[in-house]
């Protein structure tokens, strides 16, 4: 470490203290420094090239995402810390002799040099480096890579410790999230999870197809030719005041080529929910939530660019709200009390009762963990259900943008990393919902239920300039 010495003595201190803590700038002025490794030549060329300045505790040397000076510690300290959206890393401490080196950051990246106590930091800007002879300019990033070096074992540090503490606070909501999971495999919510009505045979085999890859979208159109009774249900649906079509839609084919296929399987799951769970405001309100998700799911799916299966995303996006309709009929048949059901994992009664009906264990697993993305993280997430997962979260907040509401802080904190998960760009989630998926639900919106189109033209009327 080199080390700095005065080559004057130090001027005499006045009779009473100054009004303010920083020392007359008169004297640092007259001050030249010495430098340990260079020669009193070189270091009288480098005292005379640099600003000296001295700083008062608590001033900034620095701060941005960008800097292109050195600045080199010639008496007390500064620390540096690094913030980003989602991390503050430890400070990092330079000293007597210590180098701070220009550095470039993304714009959401803040680098902050303060001062600790009164220092003085010799200032040298690119044009004055480039000015020096070579072994000055080499002594300098000698110290500049030492700093450099310090600056991003600071940054691991507050990565590792700010993992540290999200593997503890997710594993504390596990805790407490198994203390409620512990009710859902008593004996009396079990039964009535196993009484409550299957979804028809059609749906399931149709919902099987689907969500198999290697089915072709002909063989799953065919199947549902094949069966009048659903047919005469798309083409009554199609043809309500749901869809507000001009003209009447008279054959299945056509219908499929005005709504699209996937909307078809929506239409055909939907009503096929209608008939499992009674209809009142509260379970039409989660119906109608459960479908706006859907949607989302499917968009966002399509915008992955192939990571995900979009109707695997329709698909659970559609259920995932099942256990909070199972929930509601256990208070209606005083199953339970209500104050008691608030208590209850829907997620887990979710996915239990699709496992009774014979999803797909993924479908399963991914209703079960759908709360997880709140509070953890990408990593904390096993990788067979992470971008399914980060799909269904995203809807959710993409929800609330569509809705106009404002997305609770603690629930979106790990946002940003799931929608980086999926590789969506380098923008925001925010930017990415106005440029694809709104963009979409507006191009698609007369293939969407009443529940769907309604939020898109609300949107559509709130984004519209105002004269």
């Amino acid at each position: 470490m080199g080390f700095f010495r005065s080559l004057i003595a130090p001027a005499a201190k006045p009779a009473a203290p100054p009004p303010v803590s920083r020392p007359p700038l008169a004297a640092i002025g007259q001050t030249k420094l010495s430098f340990e490794g260079l020669s009193e030549r070189d270091s009288l060329l480098l005292h005379s090239s640099a600003k000296i300045k001295t700083y008062v505790p608590g001033e900034m040397v620095f701060q941005g995402p960008s800097n292109r000076n050195f600045y080199i510690v010639a008496d007390g300290s500064v620390v540096v810390t690094v913030n980003t959206d989602s991390l503050k890393t430890l400070p990092a401490f330079y000293v007597l002799g210590d180098c701070i080196s220009p550095f470039q950051a993304p714009a959401q990246t803040l680098y902050l040099g303060e001062c600790r106590e009164v220092s003085t930091v010799a200032e040298i800007t690119p044009a004055a480096f480039r000015l020096l002879p070579e072994k000055v300019q080499l002594w300098i990033h000698q110290r500049a890579n030492r700093a450099l070096m310090r600056i991003q074992s600071s940054v691991v540090q507050g990565r590792l410790e700010s993992e540290r503490r999200n593997g503890i606070l997710t594993l504390y909501v596990e805790n407490e999230l198994a203390k409620t999971r512990s009710v859902v495999f008593s004996d009396f919510v079990q039964s009535f999870i196993r009484k409550t009505p299957r979804l028809p045979v059609f749906v399931m085999e149709l919902a099987g197809k689907l969500l198999d890859e290697t089915t072709s979208v002909q063989d799953v159109v065919a199947s549902i030719k094949r069966d009048p009774t659903v047919a005469a249900d798309v083409l009554r649906t199609v043809n309500s005041a749901m869809f507000g079509f001009s003209n009447k839609i008279d054959n299945f084919y056509h219908a499929c080529v005005v709504l699209g296929f996937d909307n078809i399987y929506q239409l055909v799951m939907r009503d096929a929910l209608r008939t499992v769970v009674p209809s009142n405001a509260e379970t039409r309100q989660v119906h109608g939530h459960s479908c706006v998700i859907s949607a989302l799911c499917y968009e966002t799916a399509i915008a992955s660019g192939g990571r995900i299966h979009p109707q695997t995303a329709m698909t659970y996006g559609l259920l995932h709200e099942i256990g909070c309709s199972v929930v509601w009929m256990m208070r209606a048949e005083k199953a339970v009390a209500p104050e008691f059901s608030d208590l209850l994992d829907t997620g887990k009664i979710g996915s239990d009762l699709l496992q009774q009906w014979g999803l797909p264990d993924r479908i399963c697993r991914i209703v079960e963990l759908q709360r997880y993305p709140e509070f953890a993280g990408p990593e904390m997430i096993d990788a067979e259900f992470r971008q399914d997962l980060a799909v269904l979260h995203l809807a959710h907040f993409f929800e609330r943008l569509l809705s106009g509401e404002t997305a609770e802080p603690a629930a979106r904190v790990h946002t940003s990393a799931y929608f980086k998960e999926l590789g969506l760009g380098n923008r925001s989630p925010e930017e990415f919902f106005v440029s694809h998926i709104a963009t979409a639900l507006i191009r698609n919106k007369q293939r969407y239920g009443i529940e769907v189109r309604t939020l898109i033209e609300r949107y559509e009327e709130g984004s519209r300039p105002r004269e």
